[in-house]
């Protein structure tokens, strides 16, 4: 929101499908990582308003998140941030009238990064 004006955006959904040989590589990479061996949270202390991104998979009835916040974690799990983010910037949005949920909107608004350390007075 702007000046008090919404973002036409801001309410409007869209969605992308990913060809078969993007999916199939994304898929395999993700595979090949497997996530489940990985902590499920990763942050670096003294970020303030860093940035945050989620991974979530489910195999086999089992589910994994994983939470990085600033950094911190291991390149093959910023690798797959990094594989979306480009398959991402390629995809054609198109727009939808349907109300999309996502999984991840309950989790993300309970996710607090961590509180910075207090600040030491140096003065003294």
């Amino acid at each position: 929101m702007k000046n008090g004006i919404s973002d036409p955006k801001d309410k409007t959904n869209y969605y992308a499908i990913l060809n078969k040989k993007e999916k199939l590589k994304l898929f395999n990479y993700i595979e090949k990582v497997n996530l489940f061996k990985y902590k499920s949270e990763y942050y670096l202390e003294h970020i303030i308003d860093g940035s945050t991104y989620i991974i979530g998979i489910t195999k086999d009835n089992k589910n994994k998140m994983i939470s990085v916040y600033g950094g911190g974690a291991p390149k093959e799990i910023d690798s797959i941030a990094i594989l979306v983010n480009n398959l991402k910037q390629k995809l054609i949005l198109k727009e939808t009238k349907k109300n999309l949920h996502f999984e991840s909107e309950k989790i993300i608004s309970f996710l607090k990064p961590p509180l910075p350390p207090p600040v030491k007075n140096i003065n003294n």
